[in-house]
């Protein structure tokens, strides 16, 4: 679920502003049925008010990627610097209190990051109830709509197969190796198909200034290359005249002409390419702008304790 507040601007709010602003993101969470969100926690992190408790920032896929980015960046020039990301499971108890539990990977202490958030997590009335390093089991509701693919597609080779062993003649020959092959692009175009319409189609119809990362980027150009792969595959079955095609396979190729979304994910890939070099542009004239606004007020402090001095 996207973040309305970008990680930046989180990162430099007063520990107060950061509680609310969190507490309003889970209970919207909860309110719509998320049981899980991908997260970013920082194990130490100096709020704008001069506190220390651990962060951690909840949002889309691409938005924590994005953090984590920058993160990358920043501890080749603080090697101290102890982040993760990962997940964050949401409940609530029997008394309406909200319970979390992260699996996280990456460099934190999972007892240093329970002891920082301990604090922080009274004064935000909720429960913490784990942190981990790895991953949460399946959710199965999860595993079913992941493996729905595979187990249609080995429903039908057991009923094709009962089929020819029962018939002599055979009206087209084809290969394990056609079916696997088709079969995985067929289910990587699910995935991605799935990933732009929750994380990058959204950004061009948002009512808000979205935010056009290259994680976005990259997303749009898989998901239209996991296009064009599977009807690679689609058509040269077709020019080679196999005599049947799997219920879900065909399916799938209706969905994409009907939608003409190889010409669409082209587009919106070339879109998003276009709208975050403009936003970096845009960054760094402000970036600019806000350095210059540094400079003169360290020049102002010199010249006022300079003043000082001479009194």
């Amino acid at each position: 679920m996207k973040s309305p507040i970008g990680p930046l601007i989180m990162r430099k709010m007063p520990v107060n502003d950061y509680i609310k602003k969190n507490l309003a993101y889970l209970k919207k969470a909860l309110t719509k049925g998320v049981e899980e969100v991908p997260c970013l926690v920082i194990e130490s992190h100096d709020y704008l008010c001069g506190k220390n408790h651990a962060f951690t920032y909840y949002g889309a896929q691409s938005q924590v990627i994005k953090l984590y980015k920058i993160l990358e960046k920043e501890k080749k020039q603080n090697a101290a610097l102890s982040y993760a990301k990962g997940t964050c499971r949401i409940a609530l108890d029997e008394n309406k209190t909200i319970n979390l539990s992260y699996a996280l990977k990456g460099t934190i202490k999972t007892e240093a990051v329970k002891k920082n958030k301990r604090k922080l997590f009274q004064k935000m009335g909720i429960n913490l109830i784990d942190v981990k390093k790895g991953e949460f089991e399946k959710v199965k509701a999860l595993k079913e709509e992941k493996d729905e693919l595979l187990e249609s597609t080995a429903q039908e080779e057991e009923k094709e197969d009962g089929s020819n062993n029962s018939s002599t003649e055979e009206t087209t020959q084809k290969t394990p190796s056609d079916d696997k092959d088709i079969i995985t692009a067929a289910k990587t175009f699910q995935r991605m198909n799935a990933s732009m319409k929750k994380e990058v189609l959204p950004l061009l119809t948002a009512k808000e200034e979205a935010t056009y990362t290259q994680a976005a980027i990259d997303m749009a150009e898989e998901a239209y290359k996991s296009v064009v792969e599977f009807m690679k595959h689609y058509d040269s079955r077709k020019k080679a005249g196999v005599a049947y095609e799997k219920p879900t396979i065909t399916k799938l190729q209706g969905v994409i002409v009907k939608n003409d979304l190889q010409k669409k994910y082209l587009n919106v890939w070339k879109k998003i390419k276009i709208e975050h070099k403009k936003e970096m542009d845009a960054l760094d004239a402000v970036s600019q702008t806000k350095l210059q606004r540094v400079e003169a007020l360290l020049k102002e402090i010199q010249e006022l304790e300079t003043q000082q001095s001479l009194a």
